[in-house]
């Protein structure tokens, strides 16, 4: 379920409480209640999306992490895939890998240096080949890097 924006439940009761004396006690939890709003509004949330978004296939497959922490996209050729946008340090998100009808598509890293993947080095992932193969592709971002590890053949 995605998090949504809370709206206040009136205007800022300092300024409404000079007309409203006799509601003095009623204004006190609507402001109460609005300090509330406030302040789960202004935390720095990024308790995201989890649905599936669909990536636009590319030649460099862009992931605007704000809309989803999962994301999937179907290679329609060889690609590479720019770091994620809107992270910090501690988000974590999954990428579904598929294979068009043709397969034998390879995906590497825009940055390379800026991914780390386990028992393969900076910036390299072997996907599986088969038409229609799924492959999962999870990251943890640690502030600079992006630790990567990969997950084969889901089909």
């Amino acid at each position: 379920m995605p998090i949504k924006k809370i709206v206040r439940t009136s205007p800022d009761p300092i300024l409404v409480a000079e007309r409203f004396d006799q509601a003095q006690g009623a204004l006190a939890k609507i402001a109460h209640i609005n300090w509330l709003i406030d302040q789960i509004n202004a935390e720095d949330s990024h308790n995201k999306i989890t649905t599936f978004i669909t990536l636009t296939d590319a030649p460099d497959i862009a992931w605007d992490y704000s809309l989803s922490s999962n994301a999937q996209v179907t290679l329609g050729g060889n690609r590479t895939l720019a770091a994620p946008t809107n992270v910090v340090s501690g988000d974590y998100g999954t990428l579904k890998v598929i294979q068009d009808a043709t397969g034998n598509r390879t995906l590497g890293f825009i940055g390379t240096a800026n991914f780390k993947v386990v028992n393969g080095g900076a910036g390299a992932v072997t996907l599986s080949t088969a038409a229609g193969a799924v492959d999962f592709i999870s990251w943890v971002y640690d502030g600079t890097d992006f630790n990567v590890t990969l997950g084969k053949e889901f089909n």
